[in-house]
């Protein structure tokens, strides 16, 4: 038997409100409107009873929130509760922070998308990868495209990034994890808040139009947290620190071959606080190049949920 202690239960939020509008991408010409938990069905049943179902069987999350409307969802599905939200990208991950109960101890918080199918034995071995390099201020998988292409199917249009692994001397390709794990304690939240809703708005375009996409929607609130540092005696260093590091990483994506370690220091410098840096200087977030197909391939469109056997009801 393993020596390692059982690895401490974390919150999961399940992100699902409806899909906005003005949050639809390039490429997603028959994207599917509505709560996708509820509007998707396979074999007769939700989604987000299948998505909960398979988090369960996981193991390591626990409470389960779903972020999302209650009219649609109700109360709760099976072992997960309901918090009711049905706002923009950024106001349903706070109205999930906000739902976790005051009995959970401070610590990282799981966040997963409602619109995957997670293989269980899949999860497990990205959950392990997380259990090994734990305590994380953030911890964000990547997912390997495999190199037969055709494995994508109509999810091939989604955008894809060129990073080498750690440990590796050849250059990947791969796409983004729909799992997410963040310290709330010790990221700079609002900032957080506002590039994943412009990172989600402009997921498929190229990394140069995103960096403009994020750095221009977050330029205010910068200069804001400049002017209040000058007010009070300090040194004004987010809109330099912040925008400088997420120049480098962007630049780093669009010539392709950026190292995992680079990413994961970039990302470091831009979302966790200068303080918890300089307190813990060993302790940064991580990036993991991994085999999980199953949590890169979303369903945004009715020709993705088709190759699910999926059902979408209006």
């Amino acid at each position: 038997m393993s020596d390692r202690p059982a690895p401490e239960l974390r919150p999961l939020i399940i992100l699902a409100g409806g899909a906005r509008d003005d949050e639809a991408v390039r490429g997603e010409t028959d994207r599917i409107a509505g709560p996708k938990g509820i509007t998707i069905q396979l074999d007769g049943r939700p989604l987000i009873d299948v998505v909960v179902e398979r988090f369960t069987a996981c193991g390591g999350f626990d409470p389960i929130l779903i972020a999302g409307p209650v009219e649609r969802y109700g109360a709760s599905r099976g072992p997960a509760t309901v918090v009711d939200t049905d706002v923009d990208f950024a106001g349903n991950i706070r109205a999930g922070l906000a739902g976790i109960p005051d009995s959970v101890a401070p610590g990282p918080v799981f966040f997963a998308s409602c619109d995957v199918i997670p293989v269980v034995e899949e999860l497990r071995g990205v959950m392990d990868d997380y259990h090994e390099h734990t305590p994380l201020d953030f911890w964000y998988p990547q997912i390997r495209v495999p190199e037969d292409k055709k494995l994508l199917g109509s999810s091939a249009y989604k955008r894809r990034y060129l990073i080498r692994p750690e440990g590796e001397e050849r250059v990947v390709e791969t796409l983004p994890g729909h799992l997410l794990a963040i310290d709330p304690q010790v990221v700079r939240r609002s900032l957080f808040y506002r590039c994943f809703e412009l990172a989600y708005q402009s997921r498929t375009q190229p990394v140069a139009w995103r960096f403009l996409s994020i750095s221009g929607g977050t330029l205010l609130q910068l200069v804001r947290e400049d002017i209040r540092s000058l007010a009070s005696g300090r040194l004004p260093f987010h809109l330099w620190e912040i925008l400088g590091n997420g120049f480098r990483l962007a630049w780093g994506l669009a010539r392709g071959g950026i190292t995992q370690a680079n990413v994961e220091r970039f990302l470091g410098k831009t979302f966790s606080t200068r303080r918890h840096r300089r307190r813990f200087p060993d302790r940064g977030g991580r990036i993991p190049i991994l085999d999980a197909l199953s949590l890169a391939r979303d369903i945004d469109t009715k020709a993705e949920a088709r190759e699910y056997n999926l059902e979408v009801k209006s």
